[in-house]
């Protein structure tokens, strides 16, 4: 990914209480760009096998014929996994158990204009 969307990703870790990690990856958990606050990833929400599991979740959530769905929020006991849908892509946000999730979400067109073009590669293969 180019320099100016590692930035803005990098920028996000500093901008959103309690966000440790930003995690780009394909639809079947292949990170493409991985950040954190602090150079370590924790288990929760960074493994390729959880974060496939999006990509099942979203299929089978619009079987219920309510659409595709855009994001994904799953609180633990000291995290916060949030999830957003730019088919092909999975962007994961892991933070604390206060991240600040509506900023996240707030974010969703600001992000749509970073990785467009990777989208857009990624769904011709």
């Amino acid at each position: 990914m180019s320099d100016e969307v590692k930035k803005f990703f990098n920028s996000l870790l500093f901008k959103i209480n309690g966000l440790k990690t930003i995690i780009i990856s394909d639809r079947d958990g292949v990170p493409i760009l991985k950040i954190s606050e602090d150079g370590k990833f924790p288990e929760l929400g960074t493994k390729q096998q959880f974060l496939a599991t999006f990509s099942i979740a979203t299929e089978q959530s619009s079987k219920m014929l309510l659409g595709q769905n855009k994001s994904i929020i799953l609180m633990y006991k000291s995290t916060t996994v949030v999830q957003l849908n730019k088919t092909p892509l999975i962007i994961t946000f892991v933070g604390t158990e206060n991240c600040n999730t509506g900023h996240i979400l707030s974010l969703d067109n600001e992000i749509d204009k970073y990785i467009g073009e990777y989208k857009v590669i990624l769904d011709r293969d």
